[in-house]
């Protein structure tokens, strides 16, 4: 009985400090779009949760590229200087961090026909809330007393991970992002 409790309380303990992550695939413009002149991209990307640990799957024809840019480059639609580049056809990148990362497509006037997107990317663990400070208050007074059965608990919900506490490891349970090119290198 005393091994069945420690092997429990091991096990709260990991729950408490691993935390498992499920990645997604976002195909860029999915459903009805691709990576294409049509598709609205800061439509559909304010419709998406970027994730730390998800994957960007872009699809394209012959006649478009992707290029990843500083966000200079991503207002002006500079294409001479991407951070990495691919023309493969069907490009995954791994979304690694936080932040936000910019595409474009590097054919000319693409870019500027509005073939571009800034992808938000979240920590895949919620910040815990900001409390603001309470108002001093006097102290109340003390409840009744109850029979010592009814404060009688088993201690297995003081054992599990509070949802606002940071996990000191994530793993994440997905597959790793396709090789494409050199773009899947980030």
């Amino acid at each position: 009985m005393a091994r069945m409790a420690n092997a429990f309380i091991a096990l709260m303990t990991m729950a408490a400090i691993v935390e498992v992550g499920i990645c997604a695939d976002h195909i860029i413009g999915a459903p009805g779009g691709s990576w294409d002149l049509q598709t609205n991209f800061s439509k559909w990307a304010s419709s998406q949760k970027f994730l730390a640990g998800d994957n960007l799957i872009f699809v394209y024809g012959p006649t478009h590229d992707v290029l990843e840019v500083r966000k200079g480059d991503y207002d002006t639609c500079t294409t001479t200087n991407p951070l990495s580049s691919d023309n493969s056809g069907n490009t995954s990148i791994a979304l690694t961090a936080p932040g936000t990362r910019y595409f474009i497509c590097g054919t000319p006037m693409h870019c500027s026909s509005g073939m571009k997107i800034a992808i938000l990317i979240s920590s895949p663990s919620s910040s815990p809330p900001v409390l603001s400070p309470a108002a001093p208050t006097s102290p109340s007074p003390l409840p009744p007393r109850r029979p010592l059965q009814s404060r009688l608990r088993p201690p297995w919900p003081l054992l599990l991970p509070h949802r606002n506490l940071r996990p000191l490891l994530t793993i994440f349970a997905c597959k790793l992002p396709l090789h494409s090119g050199s773009v899947s290198q980030f």
